[in-house]
């Protein structure tokens, strides 16, 4: 799955653009891989926005513990915020 990237959401700017990132599989069950080039936060949100996991430059999710279901995946590297709906099954 490609992700997409806003530049530098904090001052307003709307357009999107196809970025280097990947999350992937999807649907997933105990592992998400995330291939991204560069140094990387993440956060993943389920539907009501409470955040459930985060780390630093993981390329490997362990997403055992999540119930099956629909969630938020929020990545960010120094000049970019990505962000995806990935599912559980």
């Amino acid at each position: 799955m490609n992700l997409k990237a806003m530049e530098d959401p904090f001052v307003g700017v709307n357009e999107l653009e196809e970025q280097a990132i990947s999350l992937y599989p999807n649907p997933a069950s105990e592992l998400i891989n995330v291939a991204i080039n560069d140094d990387f936060t993440y956060e993943i949100y389920d539907q009501n926005g409470k955040q459930l996991l985060n780390g630093v430059n993981q390329n490997k999710i362990d997403i055992s513990s999540l119930s099956k279901g629909s969630y938020i995946f929020k990545a960010r590297t120094k000049n970019k915020e990505y962000s995806s709906q990935f599912v559980i099954e």
